[in-house]
């Protein structure tokens, strides 16, 4: 069966998003991370982050690194 060594195939980009930024130590996850995890580029990582950020549910910890907010 396709896709059963690919656990994120069938989810949508801003799902596997949040369960990252979740699933992030308290110092964060890199960006390229994110970038490599969700398939889509650093233009829509760093747009999402922002409007993540803006509603509360993730915060950057130090340049580049991002998380889940508590």
């Amino acid at each position: 069966q396709a896709g059963n060594d690919e656990p994120y195939s069938r989810e949508d980009p801003d799902t596997i998003l949040r369960r990252a930024l979740s699933a992030a130590p308290a110092e964060g996850i890199p960006v390229g991370d994110l970038i490599t995890a969700t398939g889509m580029s650093r233009r829509w990582a760093f747009y999402r982050l922002r409007q993540l950020a803006a509603e509360g549910y993730a915060v950057q910890t130090v340049r580049g690194y991002w998380r889940a907010a508590q």
